[in-house]
Parts: C-alpha cells; structure tokens; sequence
C-alpha cells in the first residue's frame, strides 16, 4: 500500500544479489469453487494460482461462463473458495467469517464497479466517504479525505454535484475516488468501461495508468481486448483455469507495427 497516491519516483536500483521481489499483495493457491444444487456440482474455478505483486497492474480476461466472475467475487471477498487459499497483504482470508470478509472489503479493497453505484441523493463527495463512514472515521476528517480524493481524480470544481448532474465518465472518476478514500491494498474494478463512451473510456484508461504509474495495485476484470492491453500483465480464464498471456503493452504494440 502506497503512502500516497501520485508520487514521483525516485531513480532505479541497480539490481544486486540481495534485491528482493515486491511483496505480494494477492496470493492465490490452487482455489476452488464449486456451486452445489440438489444432486447437480458445478465447479466454477477449478484450481486456480495467482499471484500479483505490490504495484502490479493485472487485467483478466475471459468470455461469458469462463469463471471470470467467480474470480472476481473471490478476489473482492464477495465470495470464499470451497478448497485453496487466498492471502490478501500477507493475511489468510480463505476462511474468514462474513463480519470480517465485511471488514476486509471496505478497509483493504477498493472496487470500481461497471454500473458506477453512486447514490443518486448525495453529493460527490458524499458518495466518496462512504467507506469512511462505515469505518468509524470522524466527519470532519471525512469530508477532507473524500475532497481530497475527488482532486486527485481531476474533479475538484464537482465535489457538490449529485450523480444525475455528472457525465458517465465524471460518475466513474467519482467512483475510483471512493475505492481510493479508504487507502486500499488493492484496486479491483469489475468491466469498468463497460458503461463509458470511447472518450470517456480513454480517459479512465489514462487515469488507470496514473495510479498505477504511482504504485497501486490494479486487477481488471474485462473482456475487452484494447481496455486489458493498457495494464502490464494480461491473464486469461477459459473453463475456470488460468493462462498467463504475454505482457499486455507489448502486445499492443506488437499490433500497432503490423
């Protein structure tokens, strides 16, 4: 987890025999999921390992039915697997109870969500404290974390507008301030751009490349081609199995000479 959000980086380290790798923030091994109805099993995630380091910026791709969404409700503790493990920041989450899935969920995770979920009654920045608010968090110091927030994503002159007087791709940035507020290990963001325009849909990319670019951890659900070619690593899911792809910006690339 980053101190801040947009920081400059200092200059590379030479690499040397005592470097060490970064450490992990998403550790699954060999998940499972299996859905039971009646005398009917079907397995959702069949044997899954991954592992995505700190400032890792990783897009899963996969069709209707491949297991995508399991993962994700997996990765987002919206869902625990019927067999493996799944360490989040170092901590065992696999079995985790409902109240502290709960606590997890809104303290380490932020998510960005297809639909944007904002409340239509409040203000921007009344939608990006939220997390804050079920955290116990003090309003004073909510109110400055949430505008703080809304700056960093470029929305600093809409901080009192409600959902309805936003474009799309003003309700979305709005949504990613709420899943940073809180600080998270980890940004999840489940087919962000599914509702967003080209335009928009460009600028949210931007915006990803900036968090990560600045050390936050990114996964991406899609099943869009060019939005899972702007992260650093691409990992298919077919049949509830994964397959890493080669690195996403040199695909595109690769594309872009042909």
């Amino acid at each position: 987890m980053t101190d801040s959000w947009f920081t400059e980086q200092g200059a590379a380290t030479p690499p040397s025999s005592t470097a060490t790798l970064p450490p992990s923030i998403l550790h699954l091994r060999d998940v499972v999921k299996t859905y039971h109805a009646g005398d009917l099993s079907v397995t959702a995630v069949a044997g899954v390992d991954l592992v995505v380091e700190e400032g890792d910026y990783v897009a899963v791709m996969g069709p209707s039915g491949s297991g995508k969404s399991t993962l994700m409700h997996i990765i987002g503790c919206l869902d625990v697997p019927t067999s493996g493990t799944y360490e989040l920041a170092g901590d065992d989450v696999s079995d985790m109870d409902e109240a502290r899935l709960a606590d997890v969920r809104n303290r380490r995770i932020g998510f960005v969500f297809q639909q944007f979920n904002l409340l239509p009654s409040l203000s921007a920045w009344r939608n990006v404290e939220l997390p804050l608010v079920y955290a116990g968090v003090p309003r004073p110091e909510r109110r400055r974390r949430a505008i703080d927030a809304l700056g960093r994503v470029g929305l600093a002159d809409r901080v009192d507008h409600r959902p309805g007087e936003l474009s799309g791709g003003q309700q979305q940035r709005v949504s990613v301030a709420r899943a940073l507020v809180t600080d998270p290990d980890l940004v999840l963001a489940d087919e962000p751009t599914g509702a967003l325009d080209s335009v928009s849909t460009a600028d949210l990319l931007a915006l990803f490349d900036e968090l990560h670019a600045a050390g936050r951890t990114i996964v991406l659900i899609t099943h869009e081609q060019e939005v899972a070619d702007r992260a650093a690593r691409v990992v298919h899911i077919r049949d509830g199995r994964l397959a890493e792809g080669q690195d996403a910006r040199l695909a595109a690339a690769t594309r872009g000479l042909r």
